[in-house]
């Protein structure tokens, strides 16, 4: 998924930091869990961009960014538990997690921008 991503925002400065939020995200709706997207994404993305002569701290921050998505992203752990501490459907706590974490996507992707 990083290949095509990056070859997407290729052209744009910055643009592996976009894929690695984007694809960071697409991965935390499929794991679930926090743990194993920021293993995933840095065993996968952190040696392409320090190979691309990105900054470490911003490369790490990145990463650890695009993790705390997955905490948003349905279907997240997370959701399932708070559904059940309060007592309300899983479907409505996904429901509901879907405009926060597209503005966390948005933030991400402007704080990079800004960088």
């Amino acid at each position: 998924m990083l290949g095509p991503m990056g070859q997407l925002f290729g052209p744009v400065r910055g643009g592996l930091g976009y894929s690695v939020i984007i694809v960071g995200f697409i991965l935390g709706a499929i794991t679930g869990t926090v743990a194993g997207q920021v293993i995933a994404m840095a065993l996968i993305s952190l040696p392409v961009m320090i190979r691309y002569g990105y900054n470490m701290r911003y490369a790490t921050g990145v990463l650890a960014a695009s993790g705390t998505i997955t905490q948003l992203v349905p279907p997240s752990l997370v959701l399932v538990v708070l559904a059940d501490q309060l007592g309300k459907p899983v479907g409505d706590m996904y429901k509901g997690a879907w405009g926060p974490s597209l503005m966390q996507i948005a933030m991400f992707a402007l704080y990079t921008f800004c960088w």
